[in-house]
């Protein structure tokens, strides 16, 4: 629901670039927390890397959306790819 009304406003790419950049501070967070040994600045870390994945997974719906009918089928297909994949 958040991450939806978020592209709503800024737009579908920008919600993901914004997804995508929460997640690298999360992880700057997590591995800072893990050397100083702050659970609380390392729960921070989990919840913004929990949050950049539903920002992701919403990639899928983007990629059915912005393509014309008869190439979505491969667009969502190539992102799913990607995430499983690791690229």
């Amino acid at each position: 629901f958040v991450w939806g009304r978020i592209m709503d406003v800024i737009g579908r790419r920008n919600g993901i670039l914004l997804g995508l950049g929460l997640g690298i501070i999360g992880n700057g967070l997590i591995i800072f927390a893990i050397n100083a040994e702050l659970i609380i600045v390392f729960l921070i870390g989990m919840a913004l890397v929990g949050a950049t994945n539903a920002a992701v997974v919403l990639g899928r719906f983007v990629a059915g959306e912005v393509n014309p009918p008869d190439r979505r089928g491969s667009a969502i297909s190539l992102v799913v790819w990607g995430g499983s994949s690791g690229c």
